[in-house]
């Protein structure tokens, strides 16, 4: 009897072995396959104008709820920060005087562990010269969370951890790179390696092909679209009619755009688009889509910065690289521009620049029906109507507008034809 007894407990033992392997190298497995080499990003952009100040804050979207969480608690405490620095500084300013916060992001470098963004931060307030800082963001992909500078080390009273206090430190795969005052420093030193936990230490010594990759890959060919009529539909043209024209700025969005695309053609209204050179950087085929429905397409400076505060040769730079990444996207350059914030400056570019005559404020956070009733309380012919393309509210709004409009007899051009 003892014989079967002990074959009945050794079959059992071997078989909860068994399970506990297969359950830790399923376990395993699971945790590889929630590292991804490459995150594909999405860019959000967050964009709002009061009389008394402008923010236009550009961040990216990630897979990871957890890292993207940090980033937005991180974009609302720098809004809440200007807020408050724009409001004491009114109170010794000039009314009139416009403040701004205008944020960008670069990817510094993403593998399988790790995703690393900067955050390039301008604050104008008025009393003085715009303020530039930079806030660099370490993020391990497995947990999503923050590192700081001392999570890598094994001691935390490391020499290392005083070296890097207070600097701008972003990890690179293979040790560290400061940032500082405009230069750029690697440290990777073997004495700095020896003192990494070993979890990093063991990454260092791995060949690494370091990603800075910001932008969507772009379609291997490009078809080319004309801006003159064999790309657009042709419309009838009536003595004595209303005219106004329907302009969107600040996209393209990869799902706004495409919805108000539709919209569009339901009604066969044709539209003027401005677009961010950055935006069509990271969405070409939605541009393209633009482009090919027959809508007109025009430059809205690479970010969206306050351009008065800009040096001319960045003004340049701000209006060529959206040329250069519009054209590419869609086979050839806009002969419009819309300065952010309605601004008119002289540069030296040969485009057309266009303002507009009616537009909502704060329009993120108003529902559709507002944002009509604004627009048709206050559109008479010749109008030229702006919207942004970033916001879903904005779909039905466009809908709502353009069927009252059409109620009353206006008739939708682009902003070429209305200035013919």
């Amino acid at each position: 009897m003892k014989q079967p007894l002990i074959y009945i407990v050794t079959l059992t033992l071997m078989f909860l072995t068994a399970c506990s392997f297969i359950a830790n190298a399923s376990s395993s497995d699971q945790k590889r396959d929630t590292l991804q080499p490459e995150y594909e990003i999405d860019m959000a952009t967050d964009i709002t104008e009061f009389q008394a100040y402008h923010m236009t804050i550009h961040y990216p979207q990630t897979p990871n709820n957890q890292i993207d969480q940090t980033i937005i608690d991180y974009k609302n405490e720098k809004k809440a920060e200007f807020k408050q620095k724009s409001y004491q500084a009114s109170r010794n300013q000039n009314a009139e005087k416009v403040h701004e916060l205008h944020i960008d992001f670069d990817i510094l470098h993403q593998d399988e562990y790790f995703f690393v963004v900067r955050f390039t931060e301008t604050m104008d307030t008025g009393d003085g010269d715009p303020i530039t800082t930079e806030t660099i963001m370490n993020f391990g992909k497995e947990q999503g969370a923050r590192l700081e500078i001392k999570d890598f080390f094994k001691d935390e009273q490391s020499e290392w951890i005083d070296e890097l206090k207070g600097k701008q430190v972003a990890w690179n795969g293979q040790g560290f790179t400061v940032y500082q005052d405009g230069d750029e420093r690697v440290i990777d030193e073997k004495a700095m390696k020896q003192e990494l936990k070993d979890e990093y230490a063991e990454l260092t010594e791995q060949t690494q092909e370091p990603s800075n990759q910001t932008n969507m890959e772009k379609p291997e060919s490009l078809e080319s679209f004309s801006s003159n009529a064999s790309a657009k539909r042709t419309m009838e043209e009536k003595d004595g009619k209303k005219r106004v024209a329907l302009t969107f700025e600040n996209g393209p969005h990869p799902k706004v755009t495409p919805d108000l695309l539709n919209v569009l053609e339901k009604h066969q209204v044709e539209a003027t688009f401005f677009m961010l050179g950055k935006r069509v950087q990271y969405y070409p085929e939605v541009a393209q889509a633009v482009s090919q429905a027959g809508h007109e397409i025009g430059n809205h400076t690479w970010d969206h910065p306050r351009m008065s505060r800009l040096t001319s040769d960045e003004i340049d730079r701000q209006i060529a690289a959206t040329q250069k990444v519009i054209g590419e996207a869609v086979g050839y350059k806009p002969s419009l521009i819309r300065l952010p914030f309605g601004e008119q400056i002289t540069y030296n570019q040969e485009l057309q620049s266009v303002g507009y005559s009616v537009g909502v404020e704060d329009e993120k956070n108003k529902q559709a029906f507002e944002i009509a009733q604004t627009v048709l309380s206050e559109v008479e012919d010749g109008s030229v109507i702006v919207l942004s393309d970033l916001h879903p509210s904005v779909i039905k709004a466009t809908d709502l507008i353009i069927e009252s409009l059409n109620e009353q007899g206006y008739e939708f051009v682009t902003v070429s034809e209305m200035s013919k």
